[in-house]
């Protein structure tokens, strides 16, 4: 994913309250190894289980990110190329 910052839930934490410490610990680990796109580190089943659901929030949060930041450099362009479009091609008008 290699991304400086992510959004965790609360949900994430209520589908493992059941774990144990060492369990929680591998999660936890796992999702920041995830998000900094660093190799997954070994796991429980039960962890790489609840793993495999946090990456999916993950994910659509980046993609969501990915989205919205290219929609805005989009608009940015316009924005400077409707500037820029208008400028060269107005006539400068002499002052009084």
């Amino acid at each position: 994913m290699n991304e400086a910052t992510f959004t965790a839930t609360t949900a994430w934490a209520a589908a493992m309250q059941d774990f144990s410490k060492e369990d929680r610990c591998e999660v936890y680990d796992a999702i920041f190894a995830y998000a900094a796109g660093d190799p997954l580190p070994e796991m429980s089943q039960a962890a790489a289980a609840a793993f495999a659901f946090a990456r999916i929030d993950l994910d659509r949060e980046a993609a969501k990110a990915r989205n919205r930041s290219e929609k805005r450099r989009a608009a940015v362009n316009k924005r400077w190329s409707e500037t820029r479009t208008t400028k060269e091609t107005k006539p400068k008008t002499p002052k009084k």
